[in-house]
């Protein structure tokens, strides 16, 4: 298995196997750490003693000596007598994200002048700031995160403006029978714990 995903990951996956018990490196494959096998593992069987056979640990955030990041899993195997770990270099994909995220990015303010009337652009960018600040896509959201975000958008009084109900629709993809209806279900909910 480890031969198989370094061989598909060449050369951003290093893959290390250690003997809880003898505290040694038994392999390692694709080793562009400074570890070898029969080295010391430099792990505390003790602290790993919790956590079930088989259960992922991870993926969590390392540093290598050169100053790369590295996503890592770990898993304990053979009854916890063996621990094996993939450590994946992020450093092209890292680099690729920063030229993608510099390419064609915006490098002033959005001018007010061209957009201070465009209560559609406004509000598709209320949903966007909720949607990110909670970590949900605006296209998977459950019924649940919809009254939410319908009742937070009545609050700040975006369905006094006419066809805004509309656009909300269009924006979550729902009806806007669904938009008023997640509307009243908020205004009913508001009255009853008395916060109108």
């Amino acid at each position: 298995m480890a031969a198989a995903i370094t061989t598909l990951f060449h050369p951003h996956v290093e893959v290390v196997l250690h003997d809880m018990a003898r505290d040694r490196v038994v392999a390692i494959w694709n080793a562009f750490s400074a570890r070898k096998p029969g080295a010391k593992s430099l792990l505390d069987p003790g602290l790993l003693a919790d956590v079930p056979p088989g259960q992922v640990l991870g993926p969590y955030e390392q540093v290598d000596r050169h100053g790369r990041l590295l996503s890592s899993v770990t898993v304990r195997l053979d009854e916890g007598r063996l621990l094996l770990c993939f450590n994946f270099d992020r450093s092209t994909l890292d680099s690729a994200a920063l030229v993608l995220a510099a390419f064609a990015a915006p490098l002033v303010e959005q001018p007010e002048a061209l957009f201070h009337r465009d209560w559609r652009a406004h509000l598709n960018r209320v949903i966007d700031d909720w949607c990110r600040e909670r970590g949900a896509a605006r296209t998977a959201l459950q019924r649940g995160d919809r009254l939410t975000l319908v009742a937070d958008l009545d609050k700040q009084g975006v369905f006094d403006t006419r066809n805004a109900a509309a656009h909300v629709a269009a924006v979550l993809d729902v009806s806007r029978a669904t938009v008023y209806a997640l509307r009243k279900e908020s205004q009913d909910l508001r009255e009853r714990e008395g916060l109108r």
